[in-house]
């Protein structure tokens, strides 16, 4: 599969509970340069943190250069809702068009 699929943005998705209850509104933005934008989005300001990452198979591995740690995320991509697991929880966000 392609890392083209993950290309865009995508926001936490508000129908799924468990998502929007430990990390509420989230938008990740992945570029075609290996920079993944994740912005908290506060009600007064927006949080962004800026990650460099890489695909390899199933994972997304990313990497913030202002605190260097590579961190492994499993991903599951289906038609426009990526699942990311994190810690062995699995959060939900939807395609942005």
């Amino acid at each position: 599969e392609s890392n083209s699929a993950l290309l865009g943005n995508w926001l936490s998705d508000p129908a799924d509970k468990l998502t929007m209850d430990n990390i509420g509104q989230v938008l990740i933005s992945f570029n075609d340069e290996g920079v993944l934008n994740y912005t908290i989005l506060g009600e007064d300001k927006d949080e962004v943190i800026i990650l460099i990452y890489e695909i390899h198979k199933d994972k997304i591995i990313t990497c913030q250069p202002s605190h260097p740690k590579k961190e492994e995320s499993r991903y599951y991509l289906d038609g426009k809702i990526l699942k990311l697991e994190f810690d062995g929880v699995l959060y939900q966000f939807v395609k942005m068009e």
